[in-house]
């Protein structure tokens, strides 16, 4: 039976209307490793969603409020209270449950902060980089990438103090974190955006070790 994947919703408003969705990149790169996405669109009911899941994925959007992480808003951007219940849910089943977690973009960012970390609110040198991103990858238990690829970037906050009980797995040239992983469980994330560059063997590297976690379970 393929695994399940709960897959955290994210939201945009159109002419009013506000929508819940996932971009499909996200789902064919899930689809690409055999398995079976599912979108967590609520918390009502989300514990016993999350119980038939085999993992999960926090994708990327908008930022995370800065009040989750004990600072005033200080450039942070279309924060939704919706969406941060959500990802703090996932994340705090994920560890307690001991279940693979992979986190791209803003799901590094939910990640450590849902986990007891916080976040720059602005970095410069980050945002609309379609390739030729580089990144050193190290130290890594969970991730089959090492020393320096090259990927896109697309954010402009990052992790700033790492969560108890998470390790730094990967940085770009400028010192900023571009990976972090549990130090025990099978929980990882990245600040990139894998599944918008498919054919890269970087980002296959990313699907395949989650691919990993999961046939483990």
């Amino acid at each position: 039976m393929s695994k399940l994947i709960g897959v955290a919703a994210r939201m945009l408003t159109e002419k009013g209307v506000k929508k819940l969705f996932v971009n499909l990149s996200y789902i064919e790169a899930l689809e690409s490793i055999g398995v079976v996405p599912v979108l967590l669109t609520s918390i009502a009911n989300i514990d016993e969603v999350m119980a038939g899941c085999d993992g999960f994925l926090l994708p990327g959007g908008a930022d995370v409020d800065p009040h989750r992480y004990g600072e005033n808003d200080d450039g942070s951007k279309d924060v939704d209270e919706r969406i941060d219940d959500i990802d703090e849910k996932v994340v705090r089943y994920a560890l307690y449950s001991r279940k693979p977690l992979l986190g791209i973009c803003r799901g590094i960012q939910s990640l450590n902060v849902f986990a007891g970390g916080t976040l720059y609110q602005n970095i410069p040198g980050h945002s609309r980089i379609e390739e030729g991103h580089e990144v050193e990858v190290f130290d890594s238990r969970l991730l089959s990438l090492s020393g320096k690829i090259i990927v896109n970037s697309y954010h402009h906050q990052a992790v700033n103090i790492v969560a108890p009980g998470f390790k730094v797995t990967a940085r770009s040239n400028d010192g900023t974190i571009e990976g972090i992983e549990h130090e025990s469980l099978p929980v990882f994330a990245v600040q990139w955006h894998p599944e918008k560059l498919p054919d890269s063997p970087y980002s296959k590297a990313v699907f395949n070790s989650f691919k990993a976690l999961l046939e483990k379970e």
